[in-house]
């Protein structure tokens, strides 16, 4: 986690939370070795087959761009080998390229990626700075990794950002 909304203006905004967000590359990194040694120390291969115990990892929106920056950088050995999967959810990183890092995320079964074409926050994001969001295309999705989820045609999802949002608590 990371400050992604340091106020001040919209653009300036963003533009200092991606900032934020590649010198938290290396908490990240150590947040993550320190989760595979808990993991580790206290299972073996035998004892997470018997327990059923799945991890998964998941990036949200501007969030990716931390993932991206961890896993193109220098910091990065594989520490995400321990999740069962990474989901990359409306990832607010530019679409060129992507597969470059995306096929560097070691993981145990799956990387998925969440789309929305019509996805409004990131539409911001296109137009500000003119590069096409990987969350938001669903065409040049080449990585060799990835599945790719395109939830633009989806019931109650619209512009939304998060495909996945949905108030079920009558509370």
């Amino acid at each position: 986690m990371w400050p992604s909304n340091p106020d001040g203006l919209l653009i300036s905004e963003y533009k200092h939370a991606k900032q934020v967000a590649t010198a938290s590359a290396g908490a990240l990194d150590a947040a993550l070795e320190k989760i595979g040694l808990y993991v580790k120390e206290l299972f073996n291969n035998d004892s997470l087959e018997k327990c059923n115990i799945k991890f998964s990892f998941m990036a949200y929106s501007l969030g990716n761009y931390l993932l991206q920056s961890y896993v193109g950088g220098s910091y990065y050995g594989e520490e995400t080998n321990i999740f069962d999967n990474v989901i990359l959810c409306q990832a607010d990183v530019d679409r060129l390229n992507h597969e470059y890092w995306v096929d560097r995320i070691s993981v145990g079964k799956r990387i998925y990626i969440t789309i929305n074409e019509n996805d409004g926050a990131l539409k911001w994001s296109d137009i500000n700075f003119q590069k096409e969001r990987l969350g938001r295309s669903a065409k040049y999705l080449n990585s060799e990794k990835a599945l790719y989820f395109d939830f633009t045609d989806g019931p109650n999802v619209g512009n939304t950002h998060g495909v996945f949002h949905k108030d079920t608590n009558q509370w």
